[in-house]
């Protein structure tokens, strides 16, 4: 007897990605998964259970999956997408390469902030994929990378950025906004729009072209943080 149906639709942590999975049955499996994979692990949710959180009975999640994995794989790959759509569009912002990256630091942090737990999931149950799905993320995660380099190797060249070691920024820049996913949750201290701004200073501080430059936290009026949605304030 399946247990009674729970509504993750609305749950924060990134579940609305997966509001326009069809038909209604794999969406509701497909959230119960998310929630039992951010709470116990990919190698601790069986199907029987996502199929119980899901409402319905335990040989439901075969008429839409063929395994769990296959749940794990439609996460990830959600999440990566709208992740690397969010930078990119940063990416188009106008202005200054340091306006620029300010930007993309500033949406993908706030990104991995407000969708914590498909993050947290797409991140660290990575493993749990099959290689053919392994390296469809992982070609994602190279084009997410390739907008960050590519907007830094265009600071440099207009001289703006002032550092010898690009791919290393590159890298750092993006692990700073992605480990947030490891450690945030909506009842912390620490408001999602303010977590951003901060990381966002913290890597514009780190390409400016000139060690007496002022903060390109204050030098940028052009940049105008996002504010949309609720915020927590420091307590």
């Amino acid at each position: 007897m399946p247990k009674e149906f729970v509504d993750f639709s609305g749950a924060p942590g990134g579940h609305d990605l997966l509001n326009d999975v069809e038909p209604a049955s794999a969406r509701r499996l497909a959230h119960a998964a998310l929630d039992s994979f951010s709470s116990v692990g990919y190698g601790g949710t069986t199907t029987r259970l996502i199929s119980e959180r899901a409402g319905l009975s335990s040989g439901a999640l075969y008429s839409s999956f063929k395994s769990k994995e296959e749940i794990l794989f439609l996460c990830t790959r959600l999440s990566h997408e709208s992740a690397l759509s969010v930078l990119r569009a940063a990416a188009q912002e106008p202005g200054s390469a340091m306006n620029r990256l300010r930007r993309m630091m500033y949406d993908f942090t706030l990104w991995h902030a407000r969708n914590h737990a498909i993050a947290r999931v797409s991140q660290y149950e990575f493993s749990g994929l099959t290689p053919e799905h392994h390296e469809v993320i992982a070609e994602l995660r190279r084009e997410i990378e390739s907008v960050m380099r590519t907007e830094i190797q265009r600071g440099v060249e207009l001289g703006e950025f002032d550092i010898e070691d690009q791919a290393g920024l590159t890298l750092a820049a993006l692990s700073l906004a992605i480990d947030v996913c490891r450690w945030y949750n909506d009842g912390g201290r620490l408001a999602a729009e303010r977590l951003a701004d901060s990381y966002a200073g913290l890597v514009t501080r780190m390409l400016s072209s000139a060690p007496g430059q002022a903060s390109p936290h204050a030098a940028s009026p052009e940049f105008e943080p996002a504010t949309s949605g609720s915020s927590q304030v420091l307590r």
